[in-house]
């Protein structure tokens, strides 16, 4: 979850240096070394540039933070604190591809 100017920075320059390292992977010859790391570097890639869509959302008011990822995430952790979790939310959540 990126809180900040700096946090967004730094996650743009973590895109770009896995898109890098999945360039040279790509070159690499076709084996099952150089499949699984393509489809880690892509997994990173995609995960952060969600992350960096969301705060951009939040930030200029798109997105509120209650229907933030980071704030379900927050809301299902204080339902179980409290000795609750609503199984409901999280299947409608995952049916909608929200974490």
């Amino acid at each position: 979850m990126i809180n900040g100017e700096a946090q967004r920075e730094l996650t743009v320059a973590k895109i770009v240096a896995l898109r890098e390292a999945l360039a040279k992977v790509e070159q690499d010859a076709p084996g099952k070394r150089s499949t699984a790391l393509r489809g880690s570097y892509e997994g990173m890639i995609r995960q952060l540039e969600d992350e960096l869509h969301e705060y951009e959302r939040l930030k200029s008011g798109e997105l509120s933070w209650g229907n933030s990822a980071a704030g379900r995430i927050r809301a299902r952790a204080r339902n179980l604190k409290a000795g609750g979790f609503d199984w409901d939310a999280c299947k409608a959540d995952r049916d909608a591809g929200r974490p």
